[in-house]
């Protein structure tokens, strides 16, 4: 007798960790599907079952003031959430909806059987809280066995049978065929075993068992549509990048190097590498971290200066860098550069760009001044998306802390400021 009670409390203890545990991880899963709310809720229904079962077999022999209390509450509540389920198991394996309970045919009676020996096992148990037809508690707060306890039992044996009949006709499409019919033999074994052997403990770590295989299907199922979204995700950076990249600008660069291979051939083959590089680097920077090292930032807006300066001699470019060991948020200054250029020293003779980092008291500092038209006078209403500045904004919101600030210059000219704060963490240096 003590073997058995140290085997259930073994067996009860171990399933209502394993349950506890798959409950914790679907409750921190970042994924919240369908699937996943049911097979949560079908968790918690099964850990208090196997919690009261736990509650019961502990209580037994026990002479406290409220064990016997205690013993028959948690007794009714075993089987009425073992009647509740064992339905929704059922129907979540076989991805049953509330349409198939609606329609004649072979599925929705099985499953409304399904529920129906559900009811009658919830009535059986109200029932014997007065007769004891089922289990009763003696004086000395142990189990006995009633008259119709293994008539309660088949219901649930009858159950499985049907569920595996279900998983015959019409399986889940969400699992594999062979876990369906694994979880649904190991659910059948374990309710012939409370009926012919009367070992209703091994129920419970064969459902934590059958449990964790559906957890595991769900985990899968979830990495996979991880992975699906990163690949659609990495497909959108670059259809917007690609959307970013001006065509005017694109076949600007285009009909330069197409002129400079009749005028200059070494010039056009250095262009068309320097082109080759910005794109790229474009592309590789959709799929970047989110930071990249400073140099290579500067090295892609390097690559763009170059391009511009074919076309626009009368555009000087400064680098002032007093500092570069630090990480930046890919596509940051490049869009400052190309603002600097296309709206402030297109319409002047001569112009320069100087593109500035440095170390101050608030953190590291990239700026890009120009000394053309000037902020306030340039045009806002010319047709175009102004969309540059605000993805730089949404680029640097990846480093708490991290701001842009453009103010005007005197007499003329513009500043654009990034400032990067030396409390992030991982941003300090780039190596």
């Amino acid at each position: 007798m003590m073997h058995d009670y140290a085997m259930y409390i073994t067996l009860y203890t171990g399933s209502l960790i394993v349950e506890l545990e798959m409950l914790y991880s679907a409750l921190r899963m970042n994924a919240k599907t369908k699937e996943l709310s049911k097979f949560t809720r079908l968790l918690y229904v099964y850990t208090a079952g196997a919690l009261c079962a736990l509650i019961m077999t502990f209580t037994q022999g026990r002479q406290w003031t409220y064990a016997h209390a205690v013993m028959e509450l948690a007794g009714l509540l075993v089987y009425l959430l073992l009647a509740y389920g064992s339905p929704l198991f059922i129907s979540y394996l076989c991805g049953a909806r509330r349409s198939d309970f609606s329609h004649v045919s072979l599925r929705s009676v099985l499953l409304n059987t399904i529920y129906i020996l559900s009811s009658v096992m919830v009535l059986f148990n109200l029932i014997n809280l007065y007769t004891g037809w089922i289990y009763a508690i003696s004086a000395d707060n142990r189990i006995l066995p009633g008259r119709f306890f293994t008539a309660n039992e088949c219901i649930v044996m009858i159950q499985m049978v049907l569920m595996m009949i279900l998983v015959a006709i019409h399986p889940n499409i969400r699992f594999k065929k062979h876990d369906l019919w694994l979880i649904a033999f190991l659910l059948f074994s374990a309710s012939a075993l409370s009926v012919f052997k009367n070992r209703t403990g091994y129920l419970y770590p064969i459902r934590a068992l059958s449990l964790l295989l559906v957890y595991a299907n769900i985990h899968l199922e979830n990495e996979h549509i991880i992975r699906q979204n990163e690949i659609e995700l990495r497909q959108n950076r670059l259809s917007f990048l690609i959307g970013q990249i001006q065509p005017h600008f694109v076949f600007n660069v285009l009909n330069t190097i197409y002129y400079l291979c009749d005028t200059d051939s070494e010039t056009a083959l250095q262009a068309t590498r320097n082109f080759r590089l910005f794109l790229e680097n474009s592309i590789q920077n959709t799929d970047a971290k989110e930071t990249v090292p400073f140099e290579e930032e500067l090295e892609y807006v390097t690559h763009y200066t170059d391009l511009e300066k074919l076309r626009f001699d009368q555009i000087e470019i400064i680098h002032d860098i007093r500092t570069s060991d630090f990480r930046i948020p890919p596509l940051t200054v490049q869009p400052l550069v190309e603002n600097a250029i296309r709206h402030g020293l297109r319409e002047t003779e001569r112009g320069t760009v100087i593109i500035s980092a440095y170390r101050d008291a608030d953190g590291y500092v990239v700026e890009v001044k120009d000394d053309g038209i000037g902020y306030v006078d340039r045009p806002k209403n010319d047709g175009r998306r102004h969309v540059g500045i605000e993805n730089v904004r949404n680029r640097l919101s990846i480093i708490s802390g991290a701001k842009l600030s453009i103010e005007a210059l005197h007499p003329r000219g513009t500043c654009a400021r990034i400032t990067i704060p030396y409390t992030e963490k991982g941003y300090r240096r780039a190596d």
